[in-house]
């Protein structure tokens, strides 16, 4: 600070011109009409979460798409914040989620000012299914979200995901053709 230039911190203010009033310690004052204009922050929305399920796990990789995202939001599903989040423009963030509990919870976007949006119920976390076929022939056991297949060898997962069933199907079809 000089005789001629201060430096001061801004209280929040509504959007619009406000006037400067400069006191010094003599209760000698001075104002400047119309010195600072505050500017509203755009509402953060929250429209969509995809994809809306994921393993109760977390690292699923999302798109958050709504408005007034600005460089350095966080994203949470409930309380627990995303990692990995990448901004891509005010309507679209990329992450991957945390872990959580199975069942549905909020998705919220926090801008760094606390300006904060939400989506009820935005994303569903999936616990895995263990599955497995027992009975000997290959079937063994995984642990599957719905909609992934869990092993390198799909032919074996998806046998052992129908069970004992599908391996005697699958015998007698192949002694079927033998047979003939």
């Amino acid at each position: 600070m000089t005789s001629t230039e201060l430096q001061i911190t801004a209280p929040t203010g509504t959007a619009g011109p406000a006037d400067v009033v400069v006191t010094n310690p003599g209760n000698l004052s001075d104002t400047l009409v119309d010195g600072i204009t505050f500017v509203a922050e755009t509402p953060i929305t929250v429209t969509n979460v995809n994809p809306s399920t994921g393993d109760t796990s977390g690292m699923t990789s999302v798109t958050v798409t709504g408005t007034g995202f600005v460089t350095g939001a966080k994203v949470f599903f409930a309380t627990a914040v995303a990692t990995d989040i990448v901004f891509l423009s005010s309507t679209k963030l990329t992450c991957l989620t945390p872990a959580g509990n199975a069942g549905s919870v909020d998705v919220t976007v926090r801008n760094p000012s606390n300006l904060e949006g939400l989506l009820q119920n935005g994303f569903t976390f999936v616990a895995p299914v263990v599955v497995g076929g027992g009975g000997g022939g290959g079937g063994g056991f995984c642990a599957m979200t719905p909609g992934t297949m869990a092993s390198d060898r799909p032919l074996e997962t998806a046998l052992g995901a129908l069970g004992p069933l599908a391996l005697l199907l699958a015998s007698l079809l192949v002694l079927g053709i033998r047979r003939r």
